[in-house]
Formats: structure tokens, sequence, C-alpha cells
């Protein structure tokens, strides 16, 4: 696939998620409501393959100073929007189909901090801080979580246990 095509995929991914959360969130069904978040779980699995190109090496390999500039503009303007959007998806995501979505979040944090490029670009498009405001609020959700129960593994063997905070109890 080309690189262009990727911020294609993964918008269109996006919109997917939109419209069918949308659909389940007009659901009166409880069980209708059940068995659709099983959809839903695969949908933003499938957002999640789309995303995935773009938090590496995308579009960093220029012909020269004009395509670097193209490049420059296509990544300042389109990646944030793109991430922003799969944040909250992942947001909606964990408090439909499960609070472990929410480690997504987190993971996504990650990979943000540690690729150059994404930073560059959150930083250049002015966009960082509604960035961080995006990610404290996953934080704080998964916080909140109580008893998640993960349905699947994460990625190296990571556990939601640093996100159980008690108050410490006075001695």
């Amino acid at each position: 696939m080309r690189d262009l095509e990727y911020l294609i995929a993964a918008f269109d991914s996006l919109e997917t998620w939109a419209v069918r959360y949308d659909h389940y969130d007009n659901l009166t069904d409880k069980q209708e409501a059940k068995d659709f978040r099983k959809k839903l779980q695969e949908i933003i699995d499938a957002v999640t393959e789309r995303i995935d190109p773009l938090c590496g090496d995308w579009l960093i390999y220029p012909k020269d100073d004009a395509e670097a500039t193209e490049l420059e503009f296509i990544k300042t303007t389109y990646l944030p929007e793109v991430i922003l959007a799969y944040h909250s998806a992942l947001f909606s995501a964990g408090h439909t189909i499960g609070r472990e979505v929410l480690t997504q979040c987190m993971r996504l944090s990650t990979i943000i901090a540690s690729s150059q490029s994404l930073t560059d670009s959150f930083v250049a498009s002015g966009r960082m801080r509604e960035l961080v405001d995006a990610l404290a609020l996953s934080s704080m959700a998964m916080m909140g979580a109580k008893d998640m129960k993960l349905k699947k593994k994460l990625d190296d063997g990571a556990v939601p246990d640093i996100w159980k905070i008690k108050p410490q109890q006075d001695l």
C-alpha cells in the first residue's frame, strides 16, 4: 500500500467505527446491544491495524525539498487529526466494549512519545495540548476502572495493575 493510502484507510476505518458506534448507541434491545459489542471489538481492532502504519516511518523519505515540504504539510495537517480521532474511538470503546481497551490509549501515548515524527507533527500543528488533555482523560478513566478483567492479552505481557490506585490509609 502506498503511504497516502494508509492515511485514507485509517480515516475510512474511523468513519466505519463512528457509523457503527452510532448504530450501537441507538439500540434499545439489551441483548442486541450485547451481541453488537462483539462487532464493535472487531471494528476497533481493524481501526488499530489501519492506524499502526501511520505510527512508524510514515512519509519520511521525500525525493526532494519540494516533496519534503508537501509531506511535512500532510503530516502536520492530517496525522494529529487521525491520531486524536483514533484515541477518541479507543476511549469510547473502553466504555462500551470493556475497560481493557483503555490500555490501548496508554499504548498510544508511548508510541507517540517514542516517535519523533509523531511528536513533531503534534507540536507543529499546535495540537500537543489537545493530545495531552485526551491522554489525561483516558488515564483518569483507567484509574477509575474497577476490576478490569482482560479478554485479550496486552502487548509485551503488560498488565493494567499499575492503574489500580487506591488512597493510602491513615495510620
